[in-house]
């Protein structure tokens, strides 16, 4: 601002303020409130409709880069209603005709998750026995004994009921020091469904004595997903009939070929189910079917043991119990609200009952491998002789 400096000027004018008013905060009314940034005070604010579309892509973007991991969850649960599997498999074939799905391809086979091959439980027991020598005259096991410096190596694989299993396992035989626990339980998986994951070429593999693990133990807990319809090159078995419980023998037969150790070193305990209850809308004829397979198949291979879990827990009618009597006395909890799953007590009674039976395989004496008695069952309690016959 310039001053004159003239006798007869007049003073100068300070210029006023202009006022300052807040900003108008006009709302909006109807969809344009969803694409429109509303306008307010608050900095880094975002329009509601874009914050929605960013979530919706970002669920159809997981949907497709995640579409083979869910058509193979989807076809492995037994209980899938068919639009689920329909749109899953849609996605799939969308997600792999543009390549979406390569990403996590690449993923599940690094992680060893990719098992969808139809390769076929015999195929790989007469490869086997292609590479390995005849089995000896006696083929019962001989297991080395533990010390806490060169523990036994127990495999813990199976379906969802075995990674509970394999937890108390880690926390009891691994916690004697006699036994290093390996777990590999895999949800929504059985021997039903190799096209989902093929068990006995996963087993195959592991159990390897060169290029894997070749563990000492195998403990094995598999059921509850496989009372589904068995699908063949050749046919189609309805779950019950015969020509399902026949398909079902082989493949258990099969997959208990695979487990045999070369060196005659190897003891698989193959663990039963236990009764299903009520919400499980699951047949315990069928369950104990399944476990007679299981038992008759066992017997004719003497690296294989069979664990009746049944007994451990039912109730005094022989039937599915919700709570059970225990070492110390005191009944507890063992099955989760589901009915077919345990709680950590039901585990530790089942790891328990696998203890039982690996202590007569295997000297102990070398470390601490004693029961406690809140999770273990009474020592008067009996196991069946054998499940209910056909």
């Amino acid at each position: 601002m310039s001053t004159d400096l003239r006798p007869d000027a007049p003073p100068p004018v300070e210029p006023s303020a202009a006022p300052i008013s807040a900003p108008r905060l006009v709302p909006r009314d109807g969809p344009s409130i969803l694409i429109h940034k509303v306008p307010t005070t608050r900095p880094g604010t975002m329009p509601a409709g874009l914050v929605l579309m960013v979530i919706a892509s970002a669920l159809v973007l997981a949907m497709v880069l995640n579409a083979p991991a869910t058509l193979r969850k989807s076809n492995g649960k037994a209980d899938n209603p068919e639009w689920r599997t329909s749109v899953a498999s849609g996605v799939a074939t969308f997600s792999g005709f543009f390549g979406f799905d390569a990403p996590r391809n690449r993923i599940d086979v690094a992680l060893g998750k990719n098992q969808t091959t139809d390769v076929d439980v015999q195929e790989l027991v007469a490869e086997q026995e292609a590479q390995e020598p005849a089995a000896p005259a006696d083929p019962t096991p001989v297991l080395r004994v533990p010390t806490p410096t060169e523990p036994l190596l127990l495999y813990v694989g199976g379906d969802s009921m075995s990674q509970g299993l394999g937890t108390s396992l880690t926390r009891t035989a691994g916690g004697s020091e006699l036994f290093r626990v390996v777990e590999d339980g895999r949800v929504s998986t059985g021997l039903s469904r190799p096209d989902f994951f093929n068990w006995p070429q996963h087993l195959s593999r592991d159990i390897d004595p060169v290029n894997a693990l070749n563990p000492d133990v195998v403990v094995l807990l598999f059921g509850a997903n496989d009372l589904q319809n068995i699908t063949t090159p050749d046919a189609g078995y309805e779950v019950g009939s015969q020509g399902w419980y026949d398909e079902y023998r082989r493949r258990v037969g099969g997959t208990m070929d695979i487990l045999r150790s070369p060196n005659n070193d190897r003891i698989t305990l193959w663990v039963g189910m236990p009764p299903m209850g009520p919400r499980s809308d699951i047949d315990n004829v069928v369950v104990d079917q399944v476990n007679r397979i299981f038992f008759e198949e066992s017997q004719t291979r003497p690296w294989v043991e069979y664990v009746d879990s049944w007994s451990y827990f039912t109730g005094a009618d022989g039937g599915y119990a919700e709570r059970v009597v225990f070492a110390d006395g005191q009944d507890r909890d063992v099955r989760a609200g589901d009915d077919i799953h345990m709680e950590s007590r039901g585990y530790d009674r089942m790891a328990w009952a696998v203890g039982r039976h690996l202590r007569d395989w295997v000297d102990t004496s070398a470390g601490d491998y004693t029961p406690d008695p809140s999770g273990s069952a009474p020592d008067d309690l009996v196991e069946r002789p054998e499940p209910a016959p056909a």
